[in-house]
């Protein structure tokens, strides 16, 4: 996906409404939704602008954590997960070492199904799901990125 699609994909037909909300002019906001480039209609968008500054911190020699932040903040601003894609290794440890781990997973989290479905599960009992789950995702990403790559 492109980045004028993704936000062709938030603003739908609201152009409007979020120029307004933004203080901007619906011009601008319709332009988000279109291709930019030499030729093109569309202009530099947020995601575009996002994607250069995080992409410039690197070449500068930011440490990847600290170029990243600002999706660290957006995932955490909307209650999200965001994982970095691990290396490929191989498959045959990798598929096995996911299997285990889902494994872990799954009688992680019926084992506190309770404190989950009630709602009272204290901080290090949520801080300790997460932990194991971004363990499990990290792992189906890298089993993902070597399937692609097969």
């Amino acid at each position: 996906m492109e980045s004028h699609e993704a936000m062709a994909e938030t603003i739908g037909r609201d152009v409007v409404e979020i120029a307004r909300a933004l203080g901007l002019k619906p011009v601008t906001v319709r332009k988000w939704k279109e291709e930019s480039g030499p030729g093109k209609s569309g202009s530099l968008n947020p995601l575009m602008r996002l994607e250069m500054t995080i992409g410039k911190a690197l070449a500068l020699g930011r440490p990847r954590d600290k170029a990243l932040r600002p999706l660290y903040w957006l995932n955490a601003r909307f209650r999200m997960v965001g994982i970095q894609a691990p290396v490929a290794t191989d498959l045959r440890e990798t598929t096995n070492r996911l299997a285990v781990l889902m494994g872990e997973f799954g009688e992680f989290v019926t084992a506190n199904a309770e404190s989950l479905e009630s709602g009272d599960i204290s901080p290090d009992g949520y801080a300790a799901i997460l932990d194991k789950g971004r363990e499990v995702m990290l792992t189906l990403g890298q089993y993902l990125r070597i399937l692609g790559e097969e």
